[in-house]
């Protein structure tokens, strides 16, 4: 009897299991627009994936300092005394 009750349950179940597998609801696609436009042509995640994503360049508020060169290359022989001190004077 415990076995007749057993294999009842098991084809109940499979037969839950096949019914649930056909009927589906039918909405299971997202129609929330920013679900639907994320993996759009113009998206930044498509642009990302295939190397196509253009990037802005940087706008700065502050405009950039105009320096005058710290260094110029060869130094004179002022500028290395002011470096690194006169220069010693070597006796061979």
């Amino acid at each position: 009897m415990k076995v007749k009750t057993l294999y009842w349950g098991v084809v109940a179940v499979l037969v839950l299991a096949l019914y649930l597998l056909i009927n589906t609801p039918p909405n299971l696609v997202s129609t929330y627009s920013k679900d639907v436009n994320r993996f759009g042509p113009d998206s930044v995640d498509i642009q990302m994936a295939s190397g196509t994503l253009q990037y802005d360049p940087p706008h700065m508020l502050a405009p950039t300092p105009s320096l005058k060169p710290l260094l110029l290359f060869p130094p004179s022989q002022q500028d290395l005394e002011k470096l690194s001190g006169p220069s010693a004077s070597v006796q061979y």
